[in-house]
């Protein structure tokens, strides 16, 4: 190993803040930091230490990847140079939930003329004392909840929301709500189906498929912005109960408990909610 001197260890720091930052929880987070990865970190020699064991560039490629693809969210909010490399402190949103920072210490080497981190690993992880190596069961509660979305990423998720119209509003409503259909069919690709069943003169439900929970939290968060749909909920119906029915992921469940009606999540697959006749 050999020392960085103070300008190439500067750029490495900034680099590595940049690569994190790059986690912010947007589609393009991943295509965003993976070319900075490819600059920063050792292929042949990096090893990253976490509760079950050292791991290699290939494995946390693989994990940074799953990270970014579930919509995850890492921030720095501390990182010096040392002796061998720097120490950071990162802030992780895993599926909604709010990680303790974990502090890590990063070795630097010169590979080639570059300087590369080789080695990574948790502050305090060799020690016997639970209150220093908090950190080390910090990375594994993370992995854990990366590996929890990615499995819940690929479950798809249906919602059937059923709504009571005012009585003078109708024609207005189904005018509006189609609208909003056809905003849906044109901007949500991940939305597999989406249609409406009326009931009888005052009363309608939706039957909604979506790919995965990021595709039906994205298509909360583009209703949200939907003219016709909030034309739709604030003059012209109520919205009775939301029912969800799949595994969704805590950051989809914390959005949809922020909304102004009831919500219900019945916990089990699509295709048995399908085979109910839904």
């Amino acid at each position: 190993m050999t020392n960085c001197n103070s300008s190439s260890s500067k750029h490495i720091l900034d680099l590595y803040t940049d690569f994190i930052n790059s986690f912010d929880g947007t589609p393009t987070a991943y295509a965003n930091a993976e070319p900075i990865l490819n600059h920063i970190f050792d292929s042949s020699s990096f090893l990253f230490l976490t509760d079950d064991g050292p791991k290699d560039l290939t494995w946390y490629r693989e994990f940074a990847k799953s990270f970014a693809e579930s919509g995850n969210v890492a921030t720095v909010t501390s990182i010096e140079s040392t002796d061998y490399g720097f120490q950071v402190t990162i802030k992780n949103n895993v599926g909604g939930v709010e990680i303790d920072p974990i502090t890590f210490n990063a070795t630097v080497a010169d590979v080639n003329g570059t300087q590369k981190i080789t080695y990574f690993v948790p502050s305090g992880a060799f020690s016997q004392d639970s209150s220093v190596n908090r950190n080390m069961e910090n990375v594994g509660k993370m992995v854990r909840l990366v590996d929890e979305c990615a499995h819940k990423e690929g479950e798809s998720v249906m919602f059937i929301c059923r709504m009571e119209l005012f009585d003078d509003k109708v024609d207005e409503f189904k005018y509006y709500a189609h609208q909003a259909m056809k905003d849906i069919e044109a901007t949500e690709r991940d939305t597999l189906s989406f249609s409406i069943l009326y009931d009888d003169p005052f009363s309608c439900h939706t039957i909604e498929l979506y790919r995965n929970s990021r595709a039906a939290k994205q298509h909360v968060l583009n209703m949200q912005k939907n003219q016709y749909r909030n034309l739709c909920l604030a003059d012209l119906a109520t919205v009775n109960v939301l029912e969800v029915h799949g595994d969704v992921t805590s950051s989809l469940k914390m959005l949809l408990d922020e909304e102004d009606y009831s919500v219900v999540y019945r916990n089990k697959q699509v295709r048995r909610a399908l085979s109910y006749g839904y």
